[in-house]
């Protein structure tokens, strides 16, 4: 944690390796700027390594000891805190007065999204994970989704050249991926924005990703997904 209280968790095949470096296909960067590079046409993840404050990784801390839940909010992108805010606090447990710094972020990278998508409206989704949720690798078929995992292992993905796309749907990660070396995971606090197969000029390219496996290992995940609504 340096001076400002920030905190910076970068390892191994997460982002910031040198083997994520070499993937074609991907944009990464320490700004929030290098969000702007899902827009090239030969990029389909983009991805922001960033820091996260004291208070977002406490707020995160308290929310996976209780049990599994989900919060959506469908609304305007300068309305998602107070939806968020609302979900939260209506589930009265304790970690709900400790909320503010992560609905500050949620509500921060909505609004960067919306920007990005050009969407009036956004679908905001904060989900506690204690299963292996999509476990199958996948291409969305959506433009672009943000995704950023709080606490918890990240979402993996699979470099475009390590992707067998005939097997996708056919119900077997070890076809789809055959090497598992090649897989990777964002980083806790790092945002991805993942490119669709509904993404203009994409079909056939969505980025392939899932969630991680923690079922077996009792392992925890809080992690907000954030999507244009139409």
């Amino acid at each position: 944690m340096d001076a400002s209280g920030e905190v910076r968790v970068l390892t191994g095949r997460e982002p910031g390796s040198a083997a994520e470096q070499q993937d074609a296909g991907i944009v990464a960067g320490n700004t929030a700027a290098v969000l702007d590079g899902v827009h090239r046409p030969d990029i389909n993840l983009a991805i922001w390594r960033r820091s996260a404050r004291r208070a977002v990784i406490d707020a995160a801390r308290a929310w996976i000891t209780g049990p599994a839940f989900e919060v959506r909010a469908v609304c305007r992108p300068d309305h998602v805190a107070l939806h968020i805010a609302d979900a939260l606090s209506a589930r009265d447990e304790p970690a709900a007065e400790a909320s503010a710094a992560l609905i500050a972020d949620i509500d921060a990278l909505a609004r960067r999204f919306a920007a990005l998508a050009a969407a009036s409206l956004v679908e905001v989704r904060l989900e506690h994970l204690d299963d292996d949720a999509c476990r199958l690798f996948h291409a969305d078929y959506v433009g672009i989704r943000l995704l950023c995992t709080y606490a918890g292992p990240g979402t993996e993905w699979v470099p475009n050249a390590a992707v067998v796309r005939a097997a996708l749907g056919q119900g077997s990660n070890l076809a789809i991926c055959p090497d598992p070396a090649a897989i990777r995971r964002l980083p806790p606090f790092g945002v991805g924005l993942f490119k669709g197969e509904a993404y203009p000029g994409n079909r056939g390219g969505g980025i392939v990703h899932r969630s991680p496996p923690i079922a077996a290992g009792r392992g925890r995940r809080l992690l907000v997904c954030i999507s244009e609504f139409s």
